[in-house]
């Protein structure tokens, strides 16, 4: 199934192959492993195929996952090695497997994705980038989520258990930026690492707000409450 993919992949960016090439892979996505077989094709040596089997692992993932069509097994292989391609592939690539990861932590986690957050963590290392900025903006579209969420016990015990596993991180790249500001005539300091510091800042603030806001909006629903009470 392997190569037949590929070879279809590469048809469908071909106008008078297309319809084809499209119908055929159309037929073969309830096969069992054909949405982990997808995913492996993002990291292929043609650029066109790559980009192509990301673009159409995305929109499986998104109309397949929901669905109940898609095993278990299979949901749990691509689940076990989707981040390590994510973060294996140039920006692009990643922007369109990011949206993947998003659709089935939206579903799955955290009781069915309980080692998203620190598959996550264990992603982000001090000197490279690439990989941290890819790690932390796929973490920060998934925790969006409780932007839009009422306060309770329930999120806030979510929020916690997310913090401490990504407080060490933070901790670290804090005391890699300190000395970066003491040793600033090194271009790296000066540069990458520094971006991803505010990255890490921007991804902080992010829960606070979250935390907050879930907090005001809670105050204000009480006060609406007790106000048209009393009339």
């Amino acid at each position: 199934m392997t190569t037949d993919i590929g070879h279809l992949l590469l048809q469908t960016l071909n106008p008078s192959t297309q319809k084809n090439a499209a119908g055929k892979l159309a037929a073969l996505e309830l096969q069992p492993g054909f949405g982990f077989n997808l995913l492996v094709h993002v990291t292929a040596q043609d650029a066109n195929v790559k980009m192509a089997a990301a673009v159409y692992f995305k929109n499986y993932i998104k109309k397949y996952w929901t669905a109940d069509q898609i095993s278990d097994k299979d949901k749990t292989e691509v689940k076990n090695n989707i981040l390590q391609i994510m973060i294996s592939v140039d920006f692009n690539l990643q922007m369109q497997i990011s949206e993947a990861v998003i659709q089935i932590a939206n579903v799955d986690f955290p009781h069915d994705w309980e080692g998203l957050v620190p598959d996550l963590v264990s992603r982000l290392q001090l000197e490279d980038y690439k990989i941290n900025i890819g790690v932390l903006t796929t973490a920060h579209a998934i925790f969006k989520r409780w932007r839009h969420q009422f306060r309770s016990d329930k999120l806030f015990t979510e929020i916690k258990q997310v913090l401490l596993q990504f407080q060490e991180p933070f901790l670290q790249f804090l005391q890699v930026n300190t000395y970066c500001h003491k040793t600033a005539s090194e271009a790296s300091c000066r540069s990458g690492k520094r971006k991803v510091f505010f990255f890490f800042l921007f991804f902080l603030f992010s829960f606070l707000f979250y935390f907050f806001f879930s907090f005001f909006l809670f105050l204000f629903f009480l006060f609406f409450l007790f106000f048209f009470s009393k009339k």
